[in-house]
């Protein structure tokens, strides 16, 4: 049976998925060097797309022979389409009308709120007018959200159609991937985001990279208690299966507040599958059908973004196949300026050294590329 992988960057199931023994084809907007040997790739930039526009992953696969259908980021928001590149073929993970629902965001906080679930305050566009700049800071962001794009402090006014107001809250950005299979669930990890660094050439709430495991918060001794019951919560009423993920804050102080619900296998997977070799994509596609390998880690595995400074040209990148690397450009690439250069990898024996060594390693792609130094940490 070969799987088709499909949204803005797939090489991280693909590999994990090629690991397993599986047979893919893969599609997304990138088309990675470093996307399994051996497997069909169709890529966006292949086809000289400029920009990601997820619609037009349909008109791609129809080059491609396959028999079920997997998906990433950013397709959770854009069920009609993955109903549409499905077919009557099978899905693995989460059924359209499923993303529909979860990622209904007045919908859900609806629905964390009867379950006990903290949650910011989430506006509609009709319900706009009832925020008051004067009782709290808000964000605005985009209804098809995803990796940070686009967020911004709102400044007055009623958003455009397709935007949403959500309270900010402060805290220690993190995340959890968990397993399920439309009833029960078993967490597989919980980890630090890193949001908005400049040194990864971020800035804003714009996502770029994870550390795991997450470091114990004081304060916050219940943590894997309130990962584990709120997943629990969210796959019993929405039915969620395969490998999900939650985006929470952790407060100085008390229970964390859930952010958003990722009905997708999460970027930060690849970390869990690194540190206790449990497949990703095994668990994504047969949930909770092998015993827990989860394990205490000794070392912290970090992962982080490189986004360029400004427009950059790849080199021979034949040498980056062997190193810490990963989402490897073609040589001679052209990447424009905000755009990712390529992902790094580094570990260490607690968060600092981890941190370092990524910092290290994106200084290294810069220098390799000819990028300017970034501003920031």
């Amino acid at each position: 049976m070969r799987i088709l992988l499909a949204g803005v960057s797939v090489r991280a199931l693909a590999q994990s998925a090629v690991r397993a023994g599986h047979d893919v084809a893969c599609l997304d907007f990138f088309g990675d060097r470093d996307m399994p040997e051996g497997a069909p790739k169709v890529s966006m930039c292949g086809a000289g797309c400029e920009s990601y526009e997820a619609s037009a992953l349909a008109d791609l696969a129809q080059g491609i022979e396959y028999d079920a259908l997997a998906y990433v980021a950013s397709l959770e928001n854009h069920p009609d389409l993955v109903a549409r590149l499905a077919g009557d073929r099978p899905i693995i993970g989460n059924r359209p009308d499923t993303l529909r629902r979860v990622r209904d965001w007045t919908g859900l906080a609806a629905f964390c709120r009867r379950a006990g679930v903290a949650m910011p305050p989430t506006l509609a566009e009709a319900e706009v007018p009832t925020a008051s700049k004067g009782t709290g800071d808000w964000l605005l962001k985009p209804v098809k959200s995803g990796g940070g794009h686009s967020i911004r402090p709102w400044e007055g006014g009623i958003p455009e159609r397709g935007w949403y107001l959500q309270q900010r809250v402060h805290g220690l950005a993190a995340s959890a991937v968990f397993e399920a299979d439309g009833a029960r669930c078993r967490v597989l990890g919980i980890s630090e985001q890193l949001i908005g660094l400049g040194r990864f050439g971020a800035a804003g709430y714009r996502y770029c990279g994870n550390l795991y495991p997450l470091e114990p918060q004081a304060g916050n001794g219940r943590l894997g208690q309130w990962v584990g019951e709120t997943a629990h919560k969210l796959t019993a009423h929405f039915g969620l299966r395969g490998v999900n993920g939650l985006d929470f804050v952790i407060p100085p102080v008390g229970d964390p507040i859930l952010i958003e619900v990722n009905p997708r296998p999460p970027a930060s997977a690849e970390l869990m599958e690194s540190a206790h070799g449990k497949s990703i994509f095994s668990a994504h596609l047969s949930p909770l059908s092998e015993p827990s390998p989860h394990r205490d880690t000794a070392r912290v595995h970090g992962k982080a973004v490189v986004f360029a400074v400004r427009d950059v040209t790849a080199p021979d990148t034949d040498p980056w196949l062997g190193m810490e690397r990963r989402d490897i450009p073609e040589s001679g690439q052209v990447i424009a300026a905000g755009h990712p250069i390529c992902t790094v990898l580094a570990g260490g024996d607690n968060r600092r050294e981890c941190l370092d060594r990524l910092r290290q390693e994106a200084d290294a792609v810069r220098r390799d590329t000819g990028d300017a130094p970034p501003g920031g940490e």
